[in-house]
């Protein structure tokens, strides 16, 4: 492949965006709905505390008061998406900010449908990136 072809630019672009990402999550608090998810995230290398969604939004979101955000990676099926607005709900309530940014571009750049399938799909991205000779 040509170094200046169009795919080689996207990979590279969303390989950039990629590992910012992962920098800009190091020191947050991440949540999750599974242990399976959390594993996912560890063997990603993400370096934050990751919180398990095993109580309700608002026994979860009060241990967390005092936090100023709290990043939100609910996988994309109906029941992750609307754990994902009672979670903000309930964490705007104990005056923590919901981040769903990030949950938002992991899909875009790696197409996780359910984040215990990220290192999976970040393993596949790497190939591609090998094949394609972007690093």
């Amino acid at each position: 492949m040509r170094r200046n072809s169009i795919q080689y630019s996207k990979l590279r672009h969303k390989a950039k965006q990629l590992i910012a990402l992962f920098n800009e999550v190091r020191g947050k608090t991440i949540l999750v709905e599974g242990k399976r998810d959390k594993k996912a995230l560890e063997n990603c290398g993400v370096d934050a505390r990751i919180v398990l969604i095993n109580r309700s939004p608002d026994s979860v979101s009060e241990s967390l008061s005092g936090l100023e955000e709290a990043v939100l990676l609910t996988d994309f099926d109906d029941y992750g998406e609307e754990l994902c607005g009672r979670m903000a709900e309930s964490l705007q309530a104990f005056n923590v900010k919901p981040n769903t940014a990030y949950r938002k571009k992991l899909r875009y750049l790696l197409g996780v449908r359910c984040f215990e399938e990220l290192d999976t799909r970040l393993d596949e991205f790497t190939e591609k990136l090998v094949e394609n000779k972007v690093i």
